[in-house]
């Protein structure tokens, strides 16, 4: 798994995280051969995700969004992990997340996103930019609505992004927010995901990443890493002497793959697989 962190200056590989799956951890003698050590615990792809993100600004690396998609989204320890550090996120969910809304006379009622939304009319929905692609503004249609979450240092959102061209295209987000966030930043910082995936195709192409193979445990761990990956204190070195923009703290974001706004800063898991 990398961490991919993206501004208006360009996006960069941040750190990296090695997934291995429940069968390679109880498969000890395969572990022996790949050079995993003894003490390697399970880890989900999640938890991986929030170490890394956490590491990011314990290095110096700031952000205010964090992006995913709903590898990352559906699982609320991570969000959780996120919103204790304060760090605003737009992390894709599948139609079936559940949600509680407010609702007169109640706490909140309980709802999917796809049923909530297809009770909005045609009124709640707005066109905005994801940001700018190869082929000029991505436009699509975008709805909102509040949803029920601790309110101490921001706001809680389902968004829903719809196809200008096909209406039954649609994408859900669980959104931590800063308060009276507009509809335009959360369609930014949603849409700013893509970024990794050009990060992705723009390393094919100048290093070779679609060849990077890990054969051995400690091939990609310790001090042997992908030479697009540096490590979040090198990412901090390169940050100072002028190598990374410098980030402030509006309009910047981290993102997950499985990526942040247009003029954001984010950073972005996503994952290889486990060595062979």
């Amino acid at each position: 798994m990398f961490l991919t962190h993206a501004s208006p200056a360009g996006r960069t590989f941040l750190d990296r995280e090695q997934y291995l799956p429940k069968a390679w951890i109880e498969d000890r003698a395969r572990c022996n051969r790949a050079g995993v050590p003894e003490e390697q615990v399970m880890a989900t792809k999640p938890a991986l995700a929030a170490e890394m993100i956490e590491r990011a600004p314990d290095a110096g690396i700031q952000a205010e969004w964090a992006t995913g998609d709903a590898v990352y989204g559906q699982h609320a320890g991570l969000r959780r992990r996120l919103e204790a550090r304060g760090l605003h996120y737009v992390m894709a969910v599948t139609m079936n997340q559940r949600v509680i809304a407010p609702a007169p006379g109640s706490f909140g009622a309980e709802g999917r996103a796809d049923e909530l939304f297809a009770a909005l009319d045609g009124r709640s929905w707005h066109t905005r930019t994801a940001g700018t692609g190869t082929k000029g503004e991505r436009l699509y249609a975008w709805a909102r609505i509040r949803i029920n979450g601790p309110t101490e240092t921001g706001e809680h959102w389902l968004l829903a992004r719809r196809s200008l061209k096909d209406p039954t295209d649609l994408a859900y987000f669980i959104c931590f927010t800063p308060e009276n966030v507009t509809l335009i930043e959360m369609a930014r910082a949603a849409g700013a995901r893509w970024a990794i995936e050009e990060t992705f195709q723009t390393s094919k192409g100048e290093t070779g990443l679609d060849h990077y193979q890990v054969r051995q445990y400690t091939g990609g761990t310790g001090t042997s890493r992908s030479p697009c990956s540096p490590t979040p204190s090198s990412a901090s070195s390169a940050q100072k002497r002028g190598a990374l923009p410098g980030l402030r703290a509006a309009g910047k974001a981290l993102t997950a793959r499985n990526q942040a706004p247009h003029h954001t800063n984010r950073l972005a898991p996503t994952t290889r697989p486990p060595p062979r």
